[in-house]
């Protein structure tokens, strides 16, 4: 029951699980690894297949995990922006190979991102934005300005 209890399933506990959503159903999950008291848990793909409210529920259950039993939880997804809103640290991996890790903040800050704005007039607005530190031109045509930069420059 305790393990229902910190999934917020203590309510339902005796009901037939093939009534429980799928939400429900991967917060069962959850609590069955929770039964052994582990220190790792590892999640693949916990919010996939989720309605937008079932996600934020499995979303903000496991930073409450993480936080209030001091567990490590793995996580595993595709989506970045799922790691974005859970993770502290994330590694990347490609074929089996580690890529990069860190802070999730760092990580993110060094992503060059493309960003397009559309200036008036276009050639002396190249010129003055050439000269700032924080952007490579990518393109400058048809009254559109592309540029590449990362998050932690955009931001100082």
């Amino acid at each position: 029951m305790e393990s229902l209890e910190m999934v917020g399933l203590k309510s339902r506990a005796f009901e037939k699980v093939k009534t429980y959503s799928h939400g429900m159903k991967q917060r069962l999950g959850i609590a069955q690894a929770l039964l052994t008291k582990p220190e790792l848990i590892i999640l693949d793909e916990p919010t996939a297949g989720l309605d937008p409210q079932g996600m934020k529920e499995v979303r903000e259950l496991i930073k409450r995990l993480s936080r209030e039993s001091r567990m490590t939880i793995f996580l595993s997804s595709h989506l970045l922006s799922e790691v974005e809103m859970v993770a502290t640290r994330m590694a990347v991996i490609h074929h089996g190979e580690l890529i990069a890790q860190g802070s999730v903040s760092e990580l993110l800050d060094r992503e060059v991102m493309d960003y397009a704005i559309e200036v008036s007039p276009l050639a002396l607005a190249v010129e003055i934005l050439k000269s700032l530190p924080w952007t490579k031109i990518l393109s400058a045509e048809n009254g559109r300005w592309r540029f590449g930069s990362n998050r932690a420059a955009l931001r100082s």
